[in-house]
């Protein structure tokens, strides 16, 4: 049964906004930096979708290419959490708690949807994985005029997937410490008891932010794609009206359609900056459908890739065939 120290009510709210400060700093740094161009890689049937609505089709994570990204999140800030246990001290049970909460959170807690981008507009490897083998397209969007509709009250974000483990600790350990901090001088004034809603308090809002980062967490062995992806989120406890976003496919793949709108008042198109067109893709269908859906304006960059060969993945040679 959880209960409140009555002493330490008044400090609470305090120690909240604290704490929420502190979490914030990384997501800061997160997204206020961005290169000025990002690109999605996709066919050109859906070039034609994009063009006509306007949205981007994000697909919930559990359904990306690699599988185990989220996982592998997890696991770094499990490990993370993990040294703090083997150090002894007076917050190791804290984090032990944090390591259990953090594994109990389940994909109707907070559900992510992406769409991916890279900082690479000619790539063969891209080509080949996302965009028909070379006959589709790279939609280069102008990240500084990148916006969500007028009144969106939790828009989309668009952020960096780190892929080393010094950038990845650099991410989410100030996150571990921030919580260390604030907890060991709630403890030291009154002690230390995991039903503590103060206590509880501290452990949600640090596997929050932790499960967040995760989800831009993945394996060294994807490097090579220089992703940046946009990320929408749907919580448990948000109104019915934002659950209601989420659509299903014929498969059964959840998704949301977010629009994106250019942050000039008078451009009421997508903010496209370039598209590159395939190695293999046909570039004049191409201009068509960006004169007819008014983007006629926009460069159109040819592929300087010469051929494309199958989908190579990381962990390919460790499947089964």
């Amino acid at each position: 049964m959880l209960f409140a120290r009555h002493d330490a009510i008044a400090d609470i709210p305090g120690l909240a906004r604290e704490l929420d400060f502190k979490l914030m700093q990384p997501l800061f740094r997160k997204y206020s930096v961005h290169p000025p161009q990002i690109a999605h890689y996709t066919s050109v049937e859906t070039l034609e979708a994009i063009l006509a609505s306007g949205d981007l089709r994000m697909t919930h994570f559990r359904y990306l290419n690699d599988s185990t990204e989220m996982l592998h999140g997890k696991q770094v800030a499990d490990c993370l959490m993990g040294a703090q246990v083997d150090r002894h001290d007076a917050t190791s049970p804290f984090f032990d708690y944090c390591r259990f909460l953090f594994g109990e959170v389940d994909d109707t807690a907070i559900q992510y949807f992406v769409t991916s981008f890279s900082v690479l507009s000619d790539s063969a490897e891209m080509w080949a994985r996302y965009a028909d083998g070379g006959a589709g397209v790279a939609i280069a969007f102008d990240v500084r005029r990148m916006g969500a509709l007028v009144g969106e009250k939790d828009p989309y974000y668009i952020g960096r997937v780190t892929y080393t483990a010094a950038e990845q600790l650099e991410l989410i350990n100030p996150l571990v410490e921030a919580a260390r901090s604030v907890l060991r001088r709630y403890s030291s004034k009154y002690g230390y008891d995991v039903r503590d809603v103060a206590v509880q308090m501290l452990a949600a809002k640090l596997c929050s932010h932790l499960n967040h980062h995760s989800i831009s967490l993945k394996d060294e062995d994807w490097s090579s794609e220089r992703e940046w992806r946009t990320v929408f989120s749907v919580l448990k406890n948000d109104p019915p009206e934002r659950k209601g976003r989420i659509h299903f496919r014929a498969d059964g793949r959840p998704y949301v359609d977010v629009k994106v709108m250019s942050v000039e008042p008078d451009d009421i198109r997508l903010p496209i900056a370039a598209i590159s067109v395939g190695p293999i893709a046909d570039a004049m269908k191409i201009e068509r459908l960006l004169r007819q859906w008014r983007y006629d304006s926009v460069e159109v960059r040819r592929s300087v890739i010469d051929s494309i060969g199958r989908p190579r993945w990381p962990g390919d040679h460790l499947r089964t065939p």
